[in-house]
């Protein structure tokens, strides 16, 4: 096969996940999946003026804001950025090119939801076959948060697509070991980052898997790695370099994870978003003082510090309470509370799929697949960085729809395994699997441990 073949089924393999040939039972899921998003928009966006909804001080107006500067020609901004930049450049460009219509914004989102379905199934199926990457794209068709999140002016559709676009590209990876999988997984990984700074940490995870992974010839190792690592920087340079050059500071995406840090570990966090007590008089002293952004978040981060070094007791409950709540079936409201959505819709008032069944499915198949570790490990890998990165600042139920889709290809697997050791006879496997799905059901959903923590 020659170059220039080699590029174009590699860009093929990448376009359309699916193989060669139709796949009705996939098409009939996405034709669903739309149906129900159209029925959500026209039930609630439309007459309510939902995709309209921007209160002042919440991100949503911030990212409208931004984009609006943007389309108006400002594309350089001043400062230091303090959000992540990746969602108000999308919607601004989308405003450039279409207008202020956020109709338009709710289609597009829509469309990468669709997107992402695909390579939901494309990953089960890669990792455990067909059925299972079917389930699994079936499970996002219905999760009534995609349903939701898809058509607001939040970063989440834009960031649940780059960041399954990676791992599925890193999945190839492992079995083709081709230098293109491994430089657009960098690349899809750089541009999460730019869209959620969080993503950063699984960096050092995956370039350590690139090095023991044992499917990888040990010469090609560490230019693996180089070509997973260049095209994240490439990404994230320019960045920097902007912060650097308009904002006369050295900033490696934004300034905003020392304050982070701070609301969800400081002596008076609740661990959801809450800005505790000492946060004016320390933000007083950043005005009077003059630090630059990279000064102050050095500081939050420290303050922050000192109170977990100064009551380890509190700080070991306070993580336990936001173990709790990313893993409860109370979805954290911020910028949108769902539950609120949900009185004026119909649909999400039907039994839609939940985090409520979803977290409990997928632990109980994550637990199972353990069988399954050397192909299945990057998904293990991605939920407990991904849940321990959040854990580590502040819980917000929409911060938990980039792992949504792992849990869902673990959840299916679930599925599938229950059906086969029953078609098999293997009743016992059945059984000692769904008294562990009880029992994490029951952790997940147990109202009293809510009380307690006072939410």
């Amino acid at each position: 096969m020659t170059l220039r073949e080699d590029l174009w089924f590699s860009l093929k393999g990448l376009i359309c996940p699916l193989g060669s040939g139709p796949r009705p039972i996939l098409l009939i899921i996405l034709l669903s999946a739309l149906v129900l998003r159209l029925v959500f928009y026209s039930q609630i966006l439309l007459p309510s003026g939902l995709i309209d909804f921007k209160p002042a001080g919440t991100d949503m107006k911030t990212y409208y804001d931004w984009a609006f500067r943007i389309a108006d020609g400002d594309w350089i901004g001043k400062g230091v950025f303090y959000y992540n930049p990746l969602y108000p450049y999308f919607l601004g460009l989308l405003f450039t090119l279409f207008g202020r219509n956020l109709g338009i914004v709710a289609f597009f989102q829509i469309t990468l939801g669709l997107v992402s379905l695909v390579f939901i199934y494309a990953i089960g199926k890669e990792v455990f076959g067909e059925a299972t990457g079917l389930l699994a794209a079936a499970m996002g068709a219905f999760y009534n948060m995609f349903i939701l999140y898809e058509q607001v002016l939040l970063p989440e559709s834009l960031g649940v697509l780059l960041s399954l676009g990676a791992f599925y590209l890193l999945l190839r990876f492992q079995e083709d070991q081709r230098a293109y999988q491994v430089f657009l997984a960098g690349a899809f990984l750089g541009l999460s980052a730019l869209n959620r700074s969080i993503f950063l940490a699984l960096a050092p995870f995956i370039g350590a898997w690139v090095l023991i992974n044992k499917r990888v010839p040990k010469g090609k190792k560490p230019l693996s790695l180089v070509y997973f690592l260049l095209p994240m920087a490439l990404v994230i340079a320019p960045v920097t370099l902007r912060n650097y050059l308009v904002g006369g500071d050295l900033v490696l995406l934004t300034s905003n994870g020392g304050v982070n840090f701070f609301i969800g570990n400081s002596r008076n966090s609740e661990g959801v978003f809450h800005y505790p007590p000492p946060y004016e008089d320390i933000n007083r002293r950043i005005n009077l003082e003059r630090l630059r952004p990279s000064e102050a978040s050095r500081l939050w981060f420290r303050e922050a510090v000192k109170s977990i070094k100064q009551e380890p007791g509190r700080y070991l409950n306070l993580l336990l309470r936001k173990i709790a709540l990313f893993w409860g079936r109370w979805d954290v409201p911020n910028n949108i509370d769902y539950e609120t959505v949900k009185r004026y819709s119909s649909l999400l008032r039907n039994p839609l799929l939940s985090f409520g069944l979803l977290a409990p499915l997928g632990l109980t198949g994550a637990f199972l697949s353990l069988a399954w570790i050397r192909k299945a490990f990057l998904l293990h890998l991605f939920v407990v960085v991904y849940s321990f990165s959040v854990v580590a600042f502040f819980v917000v139920g929409r911060f938990r729809l980039p792992m949504a889709p792992f849990l869902m290809v673990f959840g299916a697997y679930t599925l599938c395994y229950w059906y086969e050791r029953f078609k098999e006879g293997k009743y016992p496997y059945v059984f000692w699997s769904l008294i562990l799905f009880m029992i994490l059901w029951m952790a997940v959903n147990l109202q009293p441990l809510y009380t307690q923590l006072g939410v």
